[in-house]
């Protein structure tokens, strides 16, 4: 499967977070990022889309391990509860 997805505005944003879960269950993840101007766009800045695409997933990671310890014992709240 190939997606192509921009970061760097809301739009691409959105789509990011809608095809997330399809990049999560895959064995390998290609990143290209543009370093070069296109006539009618803004100046690309890779690191900047790579930092982001790369905090999009970290969160989604954190999010699925908070769900499963909320889920071993009982809700997210008294997962940060002492034992």
């Amino acid at each position: 499967m190939c997606l192509a997805v921009r970061v760097d505005d809301s739009k691409g944003q959105e789509e990011w977070r809608r095809v997330l879960p399809v990049v999560r269950q895959a064995d390998l993840l290609l990143v290209v990022l543009r370093d070069f101007e296109l006539s009618g766009t803004s100046k690309p800045d890779p690191k900047a889309e790579f930092a982001a695409m790369w905090n999009e997933l970290i969160f989604a990671d954190l999010d699925t391990v908070t769900t499963r310890i909320g889920e071993d014992r009982g809700s997210p709240q008294e997962a940060y509860k002492d034992p």
